[in-house]
């Protein structure tokens, strides 16, 4: 799992010590465990969609029919773009999935990610 302790005075530092601006820019990093993107273009608006991709990904095998619908519903960009998300998460440990990568279901990495996601992202000052 991705560790973090809060700094004084702002941002995080990761299990080594190394400091981050923010949990996000940690999840970014690939020192830390995480997706191994750059910051630069504009990360948080992709993160949202992992972030949105997760949300609909955390289900348990009892809900499965409906979520499953309400998966596909959700994702509301084709079909292709939705797949590199699932392939993007599995690759970080964040799903696991059974038979498909389709049908994945959240690790508790992911469950630690999605929570890290779902934070405001701070203003810039």
């Amino acid at each position: 799992m991705i560790q973090m302790e809060p700094v004084e005075g702002g941002g995080v530092r990761d299990a080594h010590g190394v400091w981050f601006e923010s949990p996000r820019a940690l999840l970014m990093s690939s020192d830390a465990g995480g997706l191994g993107w750059c910051g630069c273009g504009d990360p948080d608006s992709v993160l949202d969609l992992v972030r949105r991709y997760l949300e609909t990904t955390a289900w348990a095998w009892e809900d499965w029919g409906a979520r499953h619908q309400e998966r596909n519903a959700h994702a509301q960009m084709d079909q292709d773009a939705w797949m590199l998300l699932e392939y993007v998460c599995d690759a970080a440990g964040w799903t696991e999935h059974g038979g498909s990568v389709g049908g994945a279901w959240l690790t508790e990495e992911g469950r630690h990610a999605l929570s890290i996601l779902q934070q405001p992202v701070p203003e810039e000052p």
